[in-house]
C-alpha cells in the first residue's frame, strides 16, 4: 500500500477484508485501487462543480466589466477543469486496458479443460469473480465518461462567458470610438 494515504489504507484494509477470497482474482487489487481512485478524482470534480456553482450563484447578473482578479479566477476554474479532465481521461484509458485484460483472462480460463472436480469449482469460481470485476470496471467506466462530461460543462460555461465579456468589451470600446 506505498504511497496510499492513511484513509485509503484504511479502505482497503475494510473492503479486503469484507471480501470473499476463496477466489483471488489477479484483477482484484487493482481493481481496489481503482476504485480509491474514482472516489478521489470524482471528489476532486464534485468540489469543483460546488465552485462553479457557488461562482454562478454569486454572479447571478452578467458582469461584463470584469476586474483582473475576477477574470483570473475564471482562468483558474477553466485550468483545474481542464487538468481534473485530463487527469480522468488518462485514469480511463487505464480502466479501459483493465477490462480488456479482465476478459482475456476470463477466456483463458473457460478454454483450459480441468478433470477434477475441485479444480473446475476453483475455475467456475475464478471466471464468476472476473466477471464480478468486469462489471464493476465498466460501472466505473461510465461514471469516468460523466464526469469528464461534468469538467467540459465547465469549460463550455466558462468559455462562453469569457467570450461574451470579450464581445462586451469590444461594442463598448467601439462605441466610445464613435462618441
Amino acid at each position: 500500500m506505498y504511497g496510499c494515504s492513511e484513509t485509503q489504507k484504511q479502505r482497503i484494509i475494510h473492503r479486503l477484508d469484507t471480501l470473499e477470497l476463496a477466489y483471488n482474482h489477479p484483477i482484484l487489487l487493482p481493481g481496489l485501487l481503482v476504485e480509491l481512485e474514482r472516489i478521489r478524482l470524482f471528489g476532486m470534480v464534485d468540489n469543483l462543480l460546488d465552485n462553479f456553482a457557488l461562482r454562478a450563484w454569486a454572479d447571478r447578473e452578467l458582469d461584463l466589466d470584469m476586474d483582473k482578479a475576477k477574470l483570473s479566477s475564471f482562468l483558474k476554474l477553466c485550468f483545474e477543469s481542464r487538468d481534473l479532465m485530463n487527469q480522468l481521461q488518462a485514469v480511463k484509458k487505464q480502466l479501459v486496458k483493465m477490462i480488456a485484460e479482465t476478459t482475456k483472462f476470463g477466456e483463458l480460463i473457460s478454454q483450459k479443460c480441468v478433470d477434477d472436480l475441485i479444480a473446475l469449482g476453483f475455475q467456475k469460481g475464478l471466471k464468476c469473480a472476473g466477471e464480478q470485476i468486469n462489471s464493476q470496471l465498466d460501472e466505473i467506466s461510465t461514471e469516468f465518461d460523466d464526469k469528464i462530461n461534468d469538467c467540459n460543462m465547465i469549460i463550455d460555461n466558462m468559455s462562453l462567458t469569457m467570450q461574451t465579456a470579450s464581445q462586451a468589451l469590444s461594442q463598448a470600446f467601439s462605441l466610445t470610438k464613435l462618441l
